[in-house]
């Protein structure tokens, strides 16, 4: 460039051929942006990393595998509005008194509501049944009551709308936790997703943990909480850029 203007031609006028880090198109630099950002993972326009709507979108990851029997697998997929409105309705059965089956609700359930119906009954507590039920109207009659005595069998029970989809494989609960010793160059939010997967499906960081030395907040989704117990040593590496 020095040359350049020493030869009288002043700074080249021409477009430059540099490519924008905040939009991805040629010609100008990122300083001087006129255009929206774009997000290189997803590769759609009008936000940055941070703010992606399609953040979740991370692959299958391995949660929870610094406890063997809690280990398990969680892929997170974007639903649309219209696919959620579709989705058939479920419910959850408490057994109050008495011993359940699968086989028992079922039979309970087509009795009392629908003969026909594929009730799709699954067993995910030891006192807790997962359904669908065939409409709205129904899912009223049955929540209505506090307690329901059921006919067939010699077990009473209550039932409230699921907010699980339909046809999710398990359900997974929702804990804190917090983790020491994190070095301040690796007290990222990045970093401690990355964590976080030891224990469970990352859900988010309490961001005010994070300046500082202290404990780490950060928020999972696991099979069984009560496992969560324990310390486990880590090795962390800086890899420092020039």
């Amino acid at each position: 460039m020095r040359d350049q203007e020493e030869r009288g031609g002043g700074w080249d006028s021409r477009p430059s051929e540099e490519r924008c880090f905040r939009c991805g198109e040629k010609g100008h630099h990122r300083s001087r942006c006129p255009n929206p950002p774009l997000y290189y993972h997803c590769k759609d326009c009008g936000h940055i990393a941070p703010n992606c709507p399609y953040k979740e979108s991370k692959g299958l990851k391995l949660c929870s595998y610094r406890f063997p029997r809690q280990t398990f697998y969680s892929l997170h997929i974007p639903i649309e509005e219209e696919d959620a409105a579709k989705s058939p309705i479920s419910a959850t059965m408490k057994i109050i008194d008495g011993k359940a089956f699968v086989s028992k609700v079922t039979t309970e359930l087509k009795y009392v509501i629908n003969s026909a119906w594929e009730w799709q009954v699954k067993k995910i507590a030891s006192d807790e049944y997962m359904f669908v039920v065939p409409s709205a109207k129904d899912l009223d009659f049955l929540t209505r009551l506090q307690e329901l005595k059921c006919k067939i069998n010699d077990i009473t029970t209550s039932v409230h709308k699921s907010d699980f989809m339909a046809g999710c494989c398990d359900l997974l609960s929702q804990v804190w936790v917090q983790v020491c010793g994190i070095p301040f160059w690796a007290r990222k939010e990045k970093a401690v997703e990355e964590v976080a997967y030891l224990v469970g499906d990352f859900i988010e960081v309490d961001k005010k943990s994070l300046p500082g030395l202290g404990p780490i907040r950060f928020k999972v989704a696991s099979k069984d909480p009560s496992a969560i117990r324990g310390t486990s040593k880590s090795i962390s590496m800086a890899e420092v850029s020039t």
